[in-house]
């Protein structure tokens, strides 16, 4: 079985009351991370700590307090995944700022060693009418085809995942050469890479995780755009200096329902939003959250489990 890492990103003095929310969920097994702990220990055992250098102690700091989870990546992982969000968000909407905010960053894990394995299973493939995504170390690519390079760890980063092909295929749709672009939860980067080489002559990439922001930066060398792609620790649309003209978020229903209120004023008319991460069950909610926040819904789609929908602001 595969799992999904969720990483709550809150403060110091919100840990013991959001491990009681969660407990109170019925989730007993998660890690309460307070990096104010980790470094005084270190302080406290000199021996170790003379062998702590200056970025690790940033890495350490910049991580802030967390309380990290795993869930399996199944119909009832997926579930739980969403019902936590959308109590995240219950939070952050009845008391905002008194938990530092609640973003959540989500990775995949396989239980096989996929850093030995993913070679084995991994097939370069096509998707829409001019794109072809393969691994890094398979050199043959097709005539007449947009290739996008990827040096996979996960399928939820790899393109093979639902959500990432469809998100890839709306790119392909709206991005035009010389637009500026945003991928908001940028994980590996690959809907970043494929925004630049599609034509987008700036894509800003956000994700709070910062090995996604790192992952995104080796993407777009690997792939040639990195002179194209900004990829920024921030918190969802707050790191935009844009009005990007086409945005894509690949995460889940509750945080794109609150990022559409946040980018509808930052977005010109004509802007597309790309949203997908979401379940059947969500769909209409998440239209209604467009639709409330000035955008007019232009396409719906669905693969396997999961929707896609895509807004333009009016």
């Amino acid at each position: 079985m595969n799992w999904n890492e969720v990483t709550i990103h809150t403060k110091k003095e919100a840990l013991e009351p959001l491990s009681a929310v969660i407990m109170d969920m019925g989730i007993s097994s998660f890690v309460v991370e307070d990096p104010e702990e980790i470094l005084s220990f270190l302080e406290e055992s000199r021996d170790t700590y003379d062998m702590v250098d200056d970025e690790l102690r940033e890495d350490i700091e910049k991580a802030g307090p967390s309380i990290r989870l795993y869930v399996s990546d199944d119909e009832e992982g997926v579930g739980l995944m969403h019902a936590l969000t959308d109590r995240l968000a219950d939070l952050e909407k009845k008391m905002p700022g008194i938990f530092g905010g609640l973003t959540v960053s989500i990775v995949s894990v396989r239980d096989e060693d996929w850093q030995y394995n993913w070679r084995e299973f991994f097939r370069p493939f096509s998707l829409g009418e001019k794109l072809y995504v393969r691994p890094a170390w398979e050199e043959f690519s097709p005539e007449g085809v947009i290739t996008v390079k990827i040096d996979p760890g996960s399928s939820f980063g790899s393109g093979q995942h639902e959500t990432t092909r469809m998100a890839l295929e709306a790119l392909e749709k709206y991005i035009t050469p010389g637009c500026t672009a945003a991928d908001i939860g940028s994980g590996s980067g690959i809907l970043s890479a494929a925004a630049a080489l599609l034509g987008a002559c700036r894509v800003i990439a956000v994700d709070i995780d910062p090995n996604a922001v790192t992952a995104t930066r080796e993407c777009a060398v690997l792939n040639g755009v990195e002179d194209r792609v900004e990829a920024v620790c921030s918190d969802l649309a707050e790191a935009l200096d844009v009005s990007p003209d086409v945005t894509v978020a690949n995460i889940f229903a509750g945080p794109i329902c609150v990022l559409a209120g946040q980018l509808s004023p930052l977005l010109a008319q004509g802007s597309v939003f790309i949203s997908t991460g979401i379940i059947e069950s969500r769909q209409d909610e998440v239209a209604s959250a467009l639709e409330e926040n000035g955008f007019e819904i232009i396409e719906k789609r669905s693969m396997g489990q999961w929707y896609l929908l895509a807004g333009r602001k009016k």
